[in-house]
C-alpha cells in the first residue's frame, strides 16, 4: 500500500507538468446507462491496462482530434450496482510517461427507465449467435439492431451511437477522411452511393397495436486480429432522452483459431483472408534461354488487404530480375460500395532463365476461404519448359492401384520354383541319356498301349469314368492284357492281375460289388477347390478395396493440389506396405509437385530400386535431376535389374546351358558354348549378391540438399572435406535424434538426420 501511495504521488507531480484536463464526473450517475471519462491532452495519448471493478464494464475507448490541434480521449464506463463506487486509479501513457488518473468517489443510483423500454438484437454474419470459434485474420459483419416504442412521432426515443469493446480484435474503418483521425462515426457502415446520405445507420417505424416501434440498424465489421479468446460485448443506450434512457450490452466470447497448416509449403502463400480470386498474364508464351519474362497476378476479393504477405515468384534457375512493389502498397478499393470493401491489387515480376533448370514449376496461389474454413489454392500457370528440355510431369496422374508388393531381402520375392530348378537342371543331360536309351529300346505297339491303361486306369480310379465305360474299355483292355476270355468277370480279372497291382484289384472289385447298385454322390474336391479359390478371390479384393480407399484419398487430395495431406497418407501407406511401387511413384510425384526435389529424388530412387524397369519411373527421375540441375540417367535400365531379377536371368542361363548339354546325346555339339553359359550365369549370381549388398541394404540413406559439410562432431561442420551433393547415398552406421554416424574403414563422421532420406 505504502508503495502504491508513493508511485501514485510521483505520478501526480509528474501529471502537473503536463498539458492535459479532465473534468469531474457528476457526483451521481444511474445504473446501466453509458458514462464516459474524458481527457482532453495536447498530445498524444494512450490508456493503460484498465484495472477490474467489481461495480464497473469498462466499454469502448476512442480519440478524437480536434480542429485546435488537441485530442479528446474517452473511456466509456457502466456502473452495475447501486452504490458508492470508489475509481480505481487509471493509467495512461502520455509523452512517453506512465502516470495515474484518480476520479475519486460517485455514487451510483438505480435507473427508472423499464427495461423493456427498448430492445437490442446483434446478428453475427445474418445470424442471431456469434461463432464460437474463428481464424485468425477472419472478418464478422455484425449488425446492431435496436427497438424502441417511441413516445409520438414528434417527440421520437433517443438513439446513441453503439459502443463497443472487443479484447484481440479491431474494428473495420468504413471511412478514411485525410488530415483527420477516425471519428467513432467512421467504424459504421454508411451509404455513400447518394448524395447526402450519410448517416451511419437506417431507420424504420412500424404502428403495432397502438404503439410506434421504431427501428435503428448500425452495420460494422469485426477483424480478429490476435490468438486466444477474444472477449468483449456489443451495446447500444435507447431512452426517451440523454438523461432517460439505458444501455444495453451483449457480451461475447470467442475463440480465435491460427489458420490451420497450409496443404502445400511450396504454393505461394499470399496470408489473405476471405473470398479472393487470383487471375496470371505471361508476356511470353514460350521461354527462351536468358531472355526474362514477366508475370503478372492480379488479385481481386474480399477482405481486409493488409493481411497480404511479401510475394517472390523467383524459382532455382529462374531468378528475379526486377520486381514491382509489393501486393499492399498496391491495392485499390474497386467498388464504390465501401460495405463490400472490395479490393484489387496487381503484382509483377520478371525472371530470366538461365539454363540450369529447364522448367518453372506450377505456380499455385493459396489465401485462406472463411466461408468453407479451408486454404483454397489456384493454380495460375502451367508448367514453363525450355526448348530442349522435356517435362515428364506435365500431366502426372497418381496411380490408382496396389501392384504386386516386394519384400526386404529382394532375393526372398524368388519363385520356390527357382531353387529347384537351380538344383535339378545338373540332371538334365542324365535324363536326356536315359530318354535316349529308352527310345533306343521302347516296343511301340506296347507303348502305346501302356499308355492307353494308363489313361483309362487313371480315369477310373478318379471316379470319371461311368459303368458303362469301365465294362466297355477297362475291362476288354485288361482281358486282352491278361490273356484271359472274353466273358472274364471283375473278380476274375481283379485274381489274375499281379501283386503289384493290388490297388488297382480292389478297385476292380469294389467296383464289381457297386456296379448294379445305386453310389452315393461322391464328394468334388475338383468344385469344392474352385469354390473355395472365388471365395479367397472375393476376400481378397475386399481387403484391396479397404486399402484402396486410402489411396483414393491419397491421390483426391493430390489432385487438389493438397499436397501436404497428400504425402502424409502416402508415407503412412508405405509404413503399412513399404514393396509397393506404385506408392513410391506417387510420393515422388507429390514431393516434385511440391517442389521438394530431394524427397522426391530419394523416393523416385526407392521405386526405381523396386522396378528398374519402369520408363515412367525412369522419366520421373530424369526430371527430378534435371530440376536440381543435374543430367539425366546413364545408359539403360537393364543393368539396373533386381537382385531377384538377376537370379532368375542366371537360373535360365543355368538351365539353358544344361540342356544344352543334355541335347549332345541327340547330335553332335561342341561343349565349349554350354561352359560359357555356365560361367555367365555364376558371375550373374554373384552380381545379384553384391548388388543385394550394396543397392538394397536398409542402412542406406540419400543426401537431400547440394554442399552438405561432414561435421567429424555432431553439430560442429568441417569444409576440409568434400561436402556432399544431393542425390549421393551414404550407409548409416548409427542414428541420434538429430544426426546419422556414417562409419569406414578410414574415418567417421556425422551428417544432420533433417536433410537424409532413408532409401528402400
Amino acid at each position: 500500500m505504502i508503495r502504491f501511495l508513493a508511485l501514485f504521488l510521483t505520478s501526480s507531480l509528474i501529471s502537473a507538468g503536463q498539458d492535459f484536463w479532465t473534468p469531474e464526473l457528476p457526483s451521481e450517475i444511474q445504473t446501466d446507462l453509458r458514462y464516459e471519462i474524458l481527457i482532453d491532452t495536447k498530445a498524444e495519448m494512450a490508456w493503460g491496462k484498465l484495472p477490474s471493478h467489481p461495480k464497473i464494464i469498462w466499454l469502448d475507448i476512442s480519440n478524437r482530434r480536434t480542429r485546435q490541434g488537441r485530442t479528446l480521449n474517452t473511456l466509456g464506463f457502466i456502473a452495475k450496482t447501486p452504490g458508492t463506487i470508489e475509481f480505481p486509479p487509471i493509467a495512461i501513457v502520455l509523452e512517453g510517461k506512465e502516470f495515474f488518473i484518480r476520479k475519486g468517489t460517485i455514487r451510483a443510483v438505480p435507473n427508472d427507465l423499464p427495461k423493456d423500454f427498448g430492445r437490442f438484437k446483434a446478428l453475427w454474419n445474418s445470424l442471431e449467435k456469434p461463432p464460437e470459434k474463428v481464424h485468425l485474420g477472419e472478418a464478422i459483419e455484425i449488425d446492431f439492431i435496436e427497438k424502441t416504442r417511441s413516445q409520438t412521432h414528434r417527440r421520437p426515443s433517443f438513439f446513441k451511437l453503439p459502443s463497443s469493446r472487443a479484447s484481440n480484435a479491431q474494428w473495420h474503418q468504413f471511412r478514411k477522411v485525410e488530415g483527420r483521425k477516425p471519428s467513432p462515426y467512421d467504424y459504421f457502415y454508411a451509404d455513400m452511393s447518394f448524395f447526402g446520405s450519410q448517416a451511419p445507420y437506417t431507420e424504420d417505424a412500424e404502428i403495432i397495436g397502438n404503439e410506434i416501434v421504431q427501428t435503428r440498424t448500425y452495420r460494422s465489421r469485426l477483424y480478429f486480429t490476435d490468438l486466444g479468446m477474444s472477449t468483449g460485448h456489443l451495446g447500444v443506450t435507447i431512452g426517451k432522452s440523454e438523461y432517460f434512457a439505458r444501455t444495453y450490452l451483449i457480451p461475447f466470447s470467442i475463440e480465435v483459431l491460427p489458420l490451420p497448416p497450409i496443404p502445400n509449403n511450396q504454393v505461394i502463400n499470399t496470408g489473405l483472408v476471405g473470398d479472393w480470386n487470383f487471375q496470371t498474364s505471361i508476356t511470353t508464351k514460350s521461354i527462351q534461354e536468358n531472355e526474362p519474362f514477366t508475370i503478372q497476378i492480379e488479385a481481386r476479393g474480399l477482405g481486409n488487404p493488409k493481411l497480404v504477405n511479401p510475394i517472390d515468384l523467383s524459382r532455382e534457375g529462374f531468378p528475379s530480375v526486377k520486381k514491382s512493389d509489393d501486393f499492399e502498397s498496391r491495392m485499390r478499393r474497386s467498388a464504390r460500395d465501401n460495405w463490400r470493401d472490395t479490393w484489387r491489387g496487381v503484382f509483377s515480376q520478371t525472371l530470366i532463365p538461365t539454363g540450369k533448370v529447364g522448367t518453372y514449376p506450377t505456380l499455385t496461389i493459396a489465401s485462406f476461404d472463411t466461408i468453407n474454413d479451408e486454404w483454397k489454392l489456384s493454380k495460375v500457370t502451367p508448367n514453363l519448359t525450355l526448348p530442349g528440355f522435356t517435362d515428364a510431369v506435365a500431366e502426372m496422374e497418381p496411380r490408382a492401384s496396389f501392384d504386386k508388393p516386394l519384400t526386404r531381402p529382394v532375393l526372398l520375392n524368388l519363385p520356390i520354383a527357382t531353387f529347384g530348378a537351380l538344383a535339378l537342371a545338373p540332371f538334365l543331360p542324365f535324363l536326356f541319356g536315359l530318354a535316349k536309351k529308352h527310345l533306343d529300346n521302347r516296343d511301340p505297339e506296347k507303348a502305346e498301349n501302356d499308355r492307353k491303361l494308363k489313361k483309362l486306369i487313371s480315369r477310373f480310379a478318379s471316379a470319371q469314368a461311368d459303368h458303362s465305360e469301365i465294362n466297355d474299355e477297362v475291362y476288354p483292355f485288361l482281358r486282352t492284357r491278361l490273356k484271359l476270355p472274353d466273358g472274364a468277370t471283375g473278380s476274375e480279372i481283379a485274381d489274375s492281375l499281379p501283386a503289384k497291382d493290388g490297388e488297382l484289384a480292389e478297385l476292380i472289385r469294389e467296383h464289381a460289388k457297386t456296379a448294379f447298385t445305386p453310389r452315393a454322390n461322391s464328394t468334388d474336391l475338383k468344385s469344392l477347390s474352385a469354390s473355395l479359390a472365388k471365395i479367397s478371390f472375393l476376400l481378397l479384393l475386399c481387403l484391396q478395396s479397404l486399402q484402396g480407399t486410402t489411396l483414393e484419398k491419397a491421390n483426391k487430395a493430390f489432385e487438389n493440389s493438397r499436397f501436404n495431406e497428400a504425402i502424409a497418407i502416402y508415407n503412412k501407406l508405405i509404413e503399412e506396405n513399404p514393396g509397393h511401387t506404385s506408392l513410391h511413384f506417387n510420393l515422388a510425384q507429390a514431393y516434385l509437385s511440391a517442389n521438394d526435389t530431394g524427397r522426391a529424388r530419394a523416393a523416385c530412387h526407392t521405386a526405381l530400386l523396386l522396378d528398374p524397369l519402369d520408363s515412367e519411373t525412369r522419366a520421373l527421375m530424369d526430371e527430378i535431376r534435371n530440376r536440381q540441375g543435374q543430367p539425366a540417367l546413364p545408359g539403360t535400365s537393364l543393368i539396373a535389374l533386381r537382385p531377384d531379377q538377376w537370379v532368375m536371368v542366371a537360373t535360365a542361363l543355368w538351365i539353358l546351358a544344361f540342356t544344352y548339354l543334355g541335347i549332345r546325346h541327340f547330335c553332335a555339339l561342341p561343349r565349349w558354348p554350354a561352359l560359357t553359359v555356365i560361367t555367365l550365369a555364376a558371375l550373374l549370381a554373384l552380381a545379384a549378391a553384391w548388388r543385394q549388398q550394396n543397392a538394397y541394404s536398409d542402412d542406406q540413406y540419400m543426401v537431400l540438399v547440394d554442399d552438405l559439410p561432414r561435421e567429424p562432431t555432431a553439430g560442429m561442420p568441417d569444409w576440409n572435406y568434400s561436402p556432399f551433393r544431393a542425390g549421393q547415398i551414404v550407409k548409416v552406421d548409427e542414428t541420434t535424434g538429430t544426426h546419422a554416424k556414417i562409419a569406414s574403414a578410414e574415418s567417421s563422421f556425422w551428417l544432420p538426420l533433417e536433410h537424409l532420406q532413408q532409401v528402400w
